[in-house]
């Protein structure tokens, strides 16, 4: 973990150390914010996909383009009302076919898709992370293996007998 945080510190040039040692949210509580009014304004469709960094300068309702760090605000802005229901209807349906599992897969679905919601809910991480942890909880493997009912199968001479 150190030798993760002196990487990124030296790569940064010491920005995200700054960051971090910010008081308060970083603005991140006025990016929700901002989100609800763009949802709001167009609470069917949305503003459109991709369109949440560009519409808060636009609207003059942040200084600089920034992502929402919230991927349901980003989605509830951008697809509306109509997107952020099929959003909340995958991790639900998701969710549900998690607690049906045995329990070894159910116990790791489960951690998966908490640790993917966490992940998502704050969106800090721009990295590969949240397909890897949503792909884990969706196909949780499985050590046991199935076995083939053995079935007879009649020979060629006891058909021919019969006949």
């Amino acid at each position: 973990g150190i030798a993760v945080f002196l990487y990124v510190k030296e790569a940064t040039g010491g920005l995200i150390a700054d960051r971090y040692s910010e008081q308060g949210s970083s603005g991140r509580d006025l990016l929700v914010e901002n989100g609800l009014k763009l949802f709001s304004s167009d609470p069917l469709a949305g503003v459109g996909t991709g369109n949440y960094n560009s519409e808060i300068v636009e609207r003059k309702l942040y200084g600089t383009q920034s992502g929402a760090h919230n991927e349901f605000i980003r989605a509830a802005a951008e697809h509306g009302s109509l997107g952020i229901l099929t959003h909340w209807m995958f991790f639900l349906v998701l969710f549900a076919e998690i607690l049906k599992r045995k329990p070894v897969q159910r116990e790791y679905g489960v951690y998966f898709f908490l640790f993917f919601c966490l992940i998502t809910v704050h969106n800090g991480l721009k990295i590969s992370i949240q397909p890897l942890l949503l792909m884990m909880a969706i196909a949780t493997p499985s050590l046991y293996t199935a076995r083939k009912k053995r079935i007879h199968v009649p020979t060629a001479a006891k058909l021919t007998a019969g006949s």
